[in-house]
């Protein structure tokens, strides 16, 4: 099953991501992205959860 999380505004938004160190660089680079583009949902980025693995994509 595929799962997309949505990277939030803020590092505290995204403890499931931020507990993973497979996704922390993508999702730290993500919310300095947002910090000069805006965060405007539903065009945000999004880590994919399948099969239990956090696979980062934007």
């Amino acid at each position: 099953m595929l799962e997309l999380i949505p990277i939030q505004q803020t590092l505290a938004e995204n403890q499931e991501l931020a507990e993973k160190p497979e996704c922390l660089e993508i999702l730290t680079m993500t919310i300095d992205h947002y910090k000069i583009i805006g965060f405007v949902p539903p065009w945000i980025g999004f880590n994919k959860k399948q099969l239990n693995y956090m696979l980062p994509i934007v």
